[in-house]
């Protein structure tokens, strides 16, 4: 039986830590983050809604970004770190409107719509023109933006399940 990725020896295991545990490279970089110091503070205090979805995340082959709070700040797996490009680890625990400067003003309606209404955003092949590598790529994309809801049923976070399509759009 082979060890999960990223789990820890028992005698090093801290049990704040273990919504981070497996997620390759990335959850490795989230285990490394000072969240104390971030907008989500500290892990223990994370509600039990935002554990689940980071582990639901960090759990699929699939690219998935967590967008948490009021700020929004970024979690997101393995499979989306060639999305954030350049930006990746940096991004981890940021603001999206901080990590994505370049394309914010176009989805910020559809975020304050999944927020305020719980309502579900799907684009496909959406043009977005990215600043991923140090210059501008014209980038195509198929994503959902979902309601992820918290304790007493308030929505919290949204859920971003992202497939890059550049490649046959272009």
């Amino acid at each position: 039986m082979t060890k999960p990725t990223g789990s820890f020896p028992p005698e090093h295991r801290d049990a704040a830590l273990d919504v981070f545990l497996g997620g390759g490279k990335t959850g490795e970089h989230l285990r490394a983050v000072d969240w104390s110091s971030s907008p989500l503070g500290p892990v223990e205090s994370w509600p039990q809604s935002l554990r689940a979805a980071l582990s639901i995340c960090l759990g699929s082959g699939f690219p998935i970004a967590l967008y948490w709070g009021p700020q929004l700040v970024m979690l997101y797996n393995e499979g989306y770190g060639p999305i954030a490009g350049g930006k990746h680890p940096w991004a981890l625990g940021r603001p999206g409107e901080e990590v994505w400067p370049e394309i914010w003003e176009g989805l910020r309606r559809s975020f304050m719509d999944v927020l305020e209404s719980g309502k579900v955003t799907y684009e496909e092949d959406s043009l977005l023109l990215m600043l991923r590598h140090g210059y501008l790529e014209e980038c195509y994309f198929n994503f959902t933006l979902s309601p992820i809801r918290g304790e007493g049923g308030r929505i919290e976070g949204v859920f971003n399940a992202v497939m890059e399509t550049t490649y046959r759009v272009i």
